[in-house]
C-alpha cells in the first residue's frame, strides 16, 4: 500500500516536472537502453529518472572498452545493459541481491550475465573493470565497505579500473535530499520496509584517502550540476 502510494507520488511529481521543463533528451546510446525498459509502468518512468539524474554517461566514458566488467549491486541492470550495447567486446557481469530488480535487468543481451547474490559475498572473476554505483553507502558497515574495496582490488587485473559513484556531502541541500531518498524512498520502493537509518556516507576526501591506502591511484570529481542529487565519481586504477 505505502509502496503504491510512493510510486504514485513520484510518478505525478516527475510527470509534472517533465511537462513543465520537457522530458530529458536521450542520445543514441541512452535511447537504445531505454527501449529495453519500455513497460508503460513505474519501472519505465524510474528508468527515465535514473538516466536523467545519475551520471551514467560520465561513468561509461571511464569504463574499459573491452574485457570483463563487473557491476556490483547492479539494480535493474541499466549500466550493465548500456555498456553491453555500447561495446559488444565487453563481457558484463551484474550482481544483485534483489530478485525483482534482477528479473528486470535480464534483457537477453549476449554479452551479459547476471548473478543473484550479495555484492560482498559473490566471488568476482578476474576483471578489467569493476563498478560500484551507489552501492557502498548501502552496505551494513564502514568495515564492510573496506572489505569489498580490498576484495575488488584483488579481483582486478593489473591496470584494471574501479569506478565508484557515491554521494558527496556538498552542496548541503542536495545532500539532504539524497539522504531522505536513501533513508525513506529507497527502502519503501526496493527493500520492503519503511525506512533505513543505517546509511554510511563518506566525504569525497575520505573516499580518496581510503582508496589510496588500499593501493589505488585515484581521481575524483563532483557531477551534480543541475541535478537534485549530490553525485561524485571516483575513478580508481590498480
Amino acid at each position: 500500500m505505502i509502496k503504491n502510494v510512493t510510486e504514485t507520488v513520484i510518478t505525478i511529481f516527475f510527470k509534472v516536472l517533465f511537462l513543465i521543463h520537457g522530458r530529458p533528451e536521450e542520445n543514441g546510446k541512452l535511447a537504445k537502453v531505454t527501449s529495453l525498459y519500455k513497460s508503460g509502468g513505474f519501472s519505465e518512468l524510474f528508468t527515465s529518472i535514473r538516466l536523467w539524474d545519475a551520471p551514467y554517461e560520465e561513468i561509461a566514458a571511464l569504463v574499459p572498452s573491452k574485457g570483463v566488467i563487473a557491476d556490483l549491486g547492479c539494480g535493474d541492470g541499466l549500466m550493465v545493459n548500456l555498456l553491453a550495447l555500447e561495446e559488444p567486446t565487453r563481457q558484463l557481469i551484474g550482481v544483485e541481491i534483489n530478485k525483482d530488480r534482477l528479473k528486470l535487468a535480464k534483457k537477453g543481451l549476449a554479452n551479459t550475465k547476471f548473478i543473484y547474490g550479495s555484492a560482498d559475498r559473490v566471488k568476482i572473476p578476474k576483471a578489467d573493470g569493476i563498478l560500484m554505483i551507489h552501492l557502498l553507502h548501502h552496505l551494513t558497515s564502514r568495515d564492510q565497505q573496506i572489505e569489498i574495496l580490498k576484495s575488488s582490488y584483488q579481483a582486478l587485473k593489473p591496470g584494471g579500473k574501479l569506478i565508484i559513484a557515491e554521494i558527496g556531502k556538498k552542496p548541503f541541500l542536495k545532500y539532504l535530499f539524497t539522504w531522505f531518498t536513501d533513508v525513506v524512498i529507497v527502502p519503501i520502493l526496493f527493500e520492503k520496509r519503511l525506512y533505513n537509518k543505517e546509511i554510511f556516507y563518506r566525504t569525497q576526501q575520505e573516499w580518496q584517502t581510503l582508496l589510496k591506502k588500499i593501493g589505488f591511484k585515484v581521481s575524483s570529481k563532483p557531477v551534480s550540476p543541475g541535478k537534485p542529487f549530490s553525485h561524485i565519481i571516483l575513478a580508481c586504477q590498480k
